[in-house]
This record gives structure tokens, sequence and C-alpha cells, in this order.
């Protein structure tokens, strides 16, 4: 199996049982991959986008030190902005302050992140696009 399709598969046959997203990148096969961005990226948008505590892990994880980690936390506010049609534009006001702390990392990975959610959440409508130049 080439090395991309074994990342797919390990983000595809996570499950919903993890609840973290360094202990979902620990299980057989995924190992060494929570520190590749585009794992990173497939775990929360093939998992922990789909689940009912994905606004509370992104607001956690993009909290956390670890860079992939934090990046997880940015990259579920992009998902989430992208893919939960049904949500109400508090869920994702509330990520403003975080987006503007967290804005000056200089790590590359969590700087694009950041920048993803941001962009994803101003495309919604204007009124979330206002609220990012307040």
């Amino acid at each position: 199996m080439p090395f991309q399709r074994g990342k797919q598969v390990c983000s595809d046959n996570v499950g919903p049982g993890y609840r973290e997203f360094e202990t979902a990148c620990k299980r057989p096969g995924c190992r060494r991959h929570g520190q590749v961005w585009d794992v990173c990226d497939q775990v929360c948008g093939n998992l922990f986008e789909k689940t009912p505590y994905a606004y509370q892990k992104a607001k956690e994880w993009c909290q956390r030190e670890r860079e992939f980690v934090r990046r997880a936390g940015f990259v579920l506010m992009a998902e989430l902005a992208v893919h939960d049609k049904r949500a109400q534009d508090e869920g994702f006001i509330q990520f403003f302050p975080l987006i503007k702390r967290y804005a000056g990392d200089e790590r590359n990975f969590v700087k694009k992140a950041v920048n993803w959610a941001l962009r994803q959440i101003g495309k919604r409508n204007g009124r979330l696009s206002f609220g990012m130049r307040v």
C-alpha cells in the first residue's frame, strides 16, 4: 500500500471512540503520522469534525502547545466553517479571540491553519467577514 494511502486509511479507520487528537494518532498504523500535516487535516476532517464535541475540541486544542495539536484545533475550525451549514454565527464568533491570540505563532503549520480557519469563517457570511476586522 502506498504511503499516502496508508495515512488515509489511518484517518478513515480511527473511529468515533477517540476524543483526543494524540490518542487517535497513536493507534497501530497511525504512529508517527500525528506529526504530518496531511494526516492531521484528514483526521480532523474525516473524524473529529463529525463529532458532537468538535467545537469544544477546536477551542481546547488550539490552546495546547504541541504544534500539530494546535494545528488540529484550527483545522477543525476551518472544517466546521465549511461543512457545518446549520451552525449559528455565535459558534464561530467564539473562535475570533483564539484566532487573534495565536495568529502570531511562528510555526509554519500552525500559521497556515490559523489563516485557513480565519478565511473559511469569513466566507460564511458578511457578518462573520465583518467580525474578522473588528
